[in-house]
């Protein structure tokens, strides 16, 4: 009888370190932020992927509702720094060398666009001509992008091909909806992808300058830490992207 209760004292004691590791395990699972089913944490660092994401994000409320959305915006270098910290699941950006990595997926979610250069209809001097050049443009005031962006180097490479520096006149300005507003009620330029100029253009209060820059942005891209892909709230966005990418 003694060895029947020494036994069973044995496998009582084991059976609780087994259910203290268990607990151990899934109080870690558990307090993962943004890990759960329920929780899916999104950055944007573009204007395109604003635009881009606005209509994605509503198409996938209404097929996962049951999924919180956390969208957080700003810059390029800190977004993917967020990213590599753990601080986001997925990151809508322009695609960028930096971003070719093993640890990283990457799936396209708008091909590269043109880049036009729209002028309020009624008030920029440039607007009723029949064809514009790269000087007149320098001598506007202008939306600058601000330095170290992508649509900042574009524009820079832009005048340097006529042997111009950035226009001095003008403000920088990293805010769509301000950029919005300075061309709907100034004479001030600013160079924006052809599906963002679009918005601007639609009731005429905008126009697009007649010239072609030949120049576009990159592609707008999603992209996650491959050791992530198992959350299954990321998997579902993945993979809704997906299927709207290819309808």
């Amino acid at each position: 009888a003694r060895q029947i209760g020494r036994f069973l004292q044995r496998v009582l004691r084991q059976i609780g370190r087994r259910a203290d590791q268990t607990d151990g395990l899934a109080a870690q699972i558990a307090h993962r932020p943004g890990k759960g089913p329920a929780g899916l944490r999104v950055g944007v660092a573009t204007d395109m992927g604003k635009l881009s994401l606005a209509p994605l994000i509503h198409a996938f409320n209404e097929a996962h509702p049951g999924i919180a959305l956390d969208v957080q915006t700003g810059g390029f270098q800190a977004m993917t720094e967020l990213l590599q910290q753990d601080g986001l699941d997925a990151l809508v950006c322009y695609d960028d060398s930096t971003l070719a990595s093993p640890a990283l997926g990457r799936l396209r979610l708008a091909p590269p666009q043109p880049l036009v250069v729209v002028a309020n209809a009624r008030l920029s001097p440039l607007a009723a001509r029949p064809s514009v050049t790269l000087r007149d443009l320098h001598g506007q005031p202008w939306c600058k992008p601000r330095p170290d962006t992508m649509m900042h180097a574009r524009l820079a490479e832009l005048f340097l091909r006529a042997g111009l520096d950035l226009p001095p006149r003008g403000i920088q300005v990293s805010d769509l909806l301000l950029t919005d507003e300075f061309v709907r009620s100034t004479d001030y330029l600013v160079m924006l992808p052809v599906a963002a100029a679009r918005r601007l253009t639609a009731d005429r209060a905008a126009a697009v300058l007649p010239i072609d820059l030949q120049a576009h942005n990159p592609p707008t891209i999603i992209v996650w830490r491959r050791a992530h892909e198992w959350q299954p709230s990321l998997l579902r966005f993945l993979d809704f992207c997906r299927q709207r990418r290819g309808a």
